[in-house]
């Protein structure tokens, strides 16, 4: 009842987790409930990641309030610091007069910090992150902004419409990109991913990696490539239509379906699990003719290619059950093709 978001998400746990922890406990001193209670442990952890807590009583000051809901923000990087905490005037009053009585005591690590906020050491803290709305509805939305890290080609992201649906971790750790984590519940959600890619740009590689979060191995597991310029719509899969292309994990079929089309699903690719890497590989040549798609699962070229791409043109994937994810571990301008010419059972289909 009193794990982070981030630790049900990411099996991961992380400091700003003992501030969510604290933030519970003072929630219930105050409210005499707890913030997300469910009739069942899967349903108090979907709460946790998707629902925020009823509003706490207006009979205490607007200051108490705001830190609790300030220590229960969801995403982990907007959430309060225990650094911004002891700055606030009225906890820091009462923490310097703790800090006399026991700093003579104290080991000499310990002494130093106590020592630091008594003198205001580092007096500047960093600015507050925007407080939740005191409304069982309220969304949060700020305008602080998640660090991010360069890639060869320039930022990579992915494209999120609504928050409420799905959120991301850029930067994350050393070994990925970006990590789209989905929010709904049985919601389709096709995201895709900038930076865009022209024609002329050449050869570049994303590799993605599907996960599920709550270790029950589900899927809806897609990657795909779309045109740029195609207004991705509500419920919306990679391949629906002439404008994208995917690649279904759950049976390796490929879909891109166009007016008259004979082939709907189109087998010969192999299919990829949750943890695995699945890539997708572009040659935007400037002539159209000679732009091409591949895929790559379990290490191997994949039968299934596309000629013709369009002019402009994003990966994308698909996520539908809440807490899946998708992990950018790469997406790289390569100097030249790695796809290879003698594969068996080859079929090229035209965009």
């Amino acid at each position: 009842r009193y794990v982070s978001p981030e630790l049900l998400l990411e099996q991961k746990f992380h400091k700003s987790g003992e501030i969510w922890g604290i933030g519970v406990i003072i929630y219930e001193l105050l409210t005499q409930h707890h913030p997300f209670d469910g009739r069942t442990s899967e349903e108090t952890q979907r709460k946790i990641v998707y629902q925020n807590p009823d509003p706490i009583p207006q009979r205490y000051s607007k200051e108490l309030i705001d830190l609790t809901m300030n220590m229960l923000i969801k995403d982990r990087l907007k959430r309060i610091s225990i650094k911004q905490i002891v700055k606030i005037p009225q906890i820091s009053k009462r923490i310097k007069s703790y800090a006399r009585e026991i700093i003579g005591t104290s080991q000499e690590r310990v002494r130093v910090y106590m020592k630091h906020l008594i003198d205001d050491i580092d007096t500047t803290p960093p600015e507050l992150p925007l407080i939740l709305e005191t409304s069982s509805k309220s969304s949060q939305t700020g305008s602080e902004q998640i660090p991010i890290i360069r890639a060869p080609i320039g930022t990579v992201s992915f494209d999120i419409r609504d928050e409420q649906i799905s959120t991301q971790r850029i930067g994350e750790n050393t070994q990925s990109l970006t990590r789209l984590i989905q929010l709904s519940d049985m919601k389709r959600n096709t995201v895709s991913i900038s930076p865009e890619i022209q024609a002329g740009i050449g050869v570049v590689q994303i590799a993605v990696q599907f996960d599920d979060a709550s270790n029950e191995n589900r899927a809806y597991r897609w990657l795909g490539v779309i045109s740029s310029e195609y207004p991705i719509p509500d419920s919306y899969y990679p391949g629906q239509d002439e404008a994208s292309v995917g690649y279904c994990g759950s049976d390796g079929s490929i879909v891109h379906i166009k007016d008259r089309a004979n082939d709907k699903y189109i087998d010969g690719n192999s299919s990829y699990e949750n943890g695995e890497i699945v890539i997708a590989e572009v040659n935007m040549h400037p002539e159209r003719e000679q732009r091409t798609l591949h895929f790559f699962a379990k290490g191997l070229q994949q039968p299934i290619s596309f000629v013709g791409l369009p002019d402009k043109i994003k990966f994308c994937v698909q996520r539908y059950y809440g807490l899946t994810t998708a992990t950018i571990v790469w997406m790289n301008q390569l100097p030249a093709s790695t796809v290879v010419n003698d594969i068996s059972n080859a079929r090229v289909i035209n965009w």
